[in-house]
């Protein structure tokens, strides 16, 4: 259809002016954020270390909003384990604005990584690994019987991929940081899957990549941060902090 069709064909500028409708009305759905902006805006609250709470808010920098300021919800992202992925994430609401998302509702803007219905358990298992990429999640949604939580893939901490670095809003006393957890879960929690933010894009990350090793060699792969000896923004998991886990919404 030419641009003057368009122009004169009540139907095609009734699906064209939709389409804009979508764009400019829910900018996070058509707008991807790369998975090193992901990691980026995951370790500006880790090297704050942002403390716990249902009910404060953030900004992207990690400064604690005053509830006395109006509107203040809107201005920045809740300070628990969801609104933490979620600003990680730029989760955005219909005005463009940050919004906090809760572990019931996550799932609705991501994909889990399952694999097939005929794959053994063992090889379901294998798959999610190999799929699992930095800035995907590991999510134990809530539901009426219990609370849920979310935390940030960074990277596998062993060639086994029987560990990974995961960064969390873990609970009150220890907020925000980065740990080496075991797979999926503490105490082997089934209830934790891996899921892929759909609007997450690998950006200049490669998945040929394996994502494992120490600190100083993860940073270098990736790009934004430069070389591992320039590279500071990383936080190294820090095993003094990996306090009890504070259900969250």
């Amino acid at each position: 259809m030419s641009f003057v069709q368009i122009l004169t064909s009540p139907k095609a500028r009734i699906a064209v002016l939709a389409c804009c409708a979508v764009l400019f009305a829910a900018p996070s759905l058509a707008f991807g954020i790369e998975r090193e902006v992901v990691l980026a805006r995951a370790e500006a609250w880790v090297a704050r270390n942002v403390p716990y709470s249902q009910s404060r808010w953030a900004t992207v920098a990690g400064d604690l909003i005053p509830s006395s300021t109006p509107g203040y919800q809107s201005l920045g992202y809740r300070t628990d384990c969801s609104g933490f992925v979620s600003m990680a994430l730029r989760v955005q609401n219909s005005y463009g604005g940050p919004t906090s998302l809760d572990t019931a509702t996550l799932p609705y803007r991501c994909t889990e990584i399952t694999g097939t219905p005929e794959m053994t358990a063992e090889a379901r298992l294998a798959y999610q690994k190999s799929q699992l990429m930095p800035g995907d999640i590991m999510l134990k949604p809530k539901t009426s019987t219990y609370g849920g939580h979310v935390v940030i893939f960074v990277r596998w901490a062993n060639a086994e991929k029987t560990k990974y670095v995961g960064y969390h809003e873990s609970g009150t006393g220890t907020g925000t940081i980065s740990a080496v957890i075991p797979y999926p879960y503490y105490n082997a929690d089934k209830r934790f899957r891996p899921f892929r933010y759909n609007q997450i894009t690998d950006g200049r990350m490669r998945r040929s990549r394996t994502w494992i090793g120490s600190t100083q060699t993860a940073v270098a792969e990736r790009p934004i941060f430069g070389t591992a000896s320039s590279a500071t923004s990383l936080v190294t998991p820090d095993a003094s902090r990996q306090g009890t886990v504070t259900p969250a919404p």
